[in-house]
């Protein structure tokens, strides 16, 4: 199989027409729309924001209308498909998934696409030119991109908030809302390669991260994902009634806050993070905290209360959440 050189639009490297990428594909003719996209895996700690892209499917009654065809961008040993069983007799193969949405005059005058996707494990280049391709036909004018990272922050504090944007004064909007300005450099996921894309095709481009502390990365974290959708909703104009959200993100401090009391070494180093971060009636500390005290033990014993913090969360909720 050739390798995507990236010479020209037609030469994907993988031998096919853009719209065989897809396995469905039924393009509602949009006049104008925006698009907002989420992937799970490296780039969506704590699934914040596959979580928070959902929620926008779910609250604006968003209809799929099209989805990547998996077979060409992953490595199902390492994204393995699941099983499920959906009857006495019969279960079925769910894939990797890259679905697309749309939502009809959920702003103020424009239409909605919504993708949530899987980062893909292959043709990086060619992945970003299957969005293209919805962002085309779709007449999108502005793509935002949400994600969630794992950092030093407290779970006490305000969400922390990073963002990028192909333009000045994107930039300034993200910055108007709270969002600070990304400058991180290194290893990098398929938002970037997809907002290069963007760019070098003059499609106003931002993106919104949400900051998951490192310490409580296993567990879905609805503080965070009430954060960036607060900040989505005043970056896009749109009106969006998060108070679901609130009450869950106020219940999962809370229950966060008793088992952390019930470990002075993990209790300490909140402590140290809140200071750092100047939460609190104590003045930011000059240097970073240490490394975490027995982080090994101190990670086992989050991992058995987050698992109990799930199920009891799945017992509390109504059905219809």
């Amino acid at each position: 199989m050739a390798i995507d050189t990236g010479r020209g639009p037609g030469d994907n490297g993988l031998g096919m027409e853009v719209s065989e990428y897809f396995n469905f594909f039924e393009p509602p003719g949009f006049d104008e729309s925006i698009l907002v996209a989420a992937f799970a895996g490296w780039p969506d700690a704590a699934e914040v924001a596959t979580t928070a892209a959902r929620f926008l499917v779910r609250y604006w009654s968003a209809r799929r209308f099209a989805a990547i065809d998996p077979e060409h961008f992953y490595v199902f040993t390492v994204v393995r498909p699941v099983v499920r069983q959906v009857g006495p007799f019969r279960r079925e193969v769910q894939w990797p998934a890259n679905d697309f949405y749309f939502a009809r005059r959920a702003l103020p005058g424009q239409d909605v696409v919504i993708l949530v996707g899987t980062e893909p494990n292959l043709h990086w280049r060619a992945f970003a030119e299957a969005v293209l391709h919805v962002v085309r036909v779709c007449n999108v004018r502005f793509v935002l991109t949400l994600g969630g990272l794992l950092a030093d922050v407290p779970h006490t504090g305000p969400v922390r908030l990073t963002g990028s944007a192909n333009s000045p004064q994107l930039l300034e909007r993200l910055e108007s809302v709270g969002i600070r300005r990304s400058r991180y450099e290194g290893p990098t996921g398929i938002h970037s390669v997809l907002h290069e894309a963007l760019t070098r095709n003059r499609i106003p481009a931002a993106s919104i991260w949400g900051n998951v502390p490192h310490y409580l990365a296993t567990a879905s974290n609805p503080k965070v994902v009430h954060g960036i959708l607060s900040a989505v909703r005043t970056f896009l104009g749109a009106e969006l009634d998060l108070w679901e959200l609130e009450l869950a993100a106020r219940r999962f401090v809370r229950q966060v806050d008793e088992a952390i009391a019930q470990n002075p070494d993990i209790a300490a180093y909140v402590r140290a993070l809140e200071e750092k971060e100047g939460i609190g009636t104590q003045p930011p500390a000059e240097e970073p905290p240490g490394e975490l005290p027995s982080k090994e033990a101190l990670l086992r014993d989050l991992e058995e209360f987050l698992r109990s913090l799930q199920q009891r969360r799945r017992e509390d909720e109504p059905p219809e959440s």
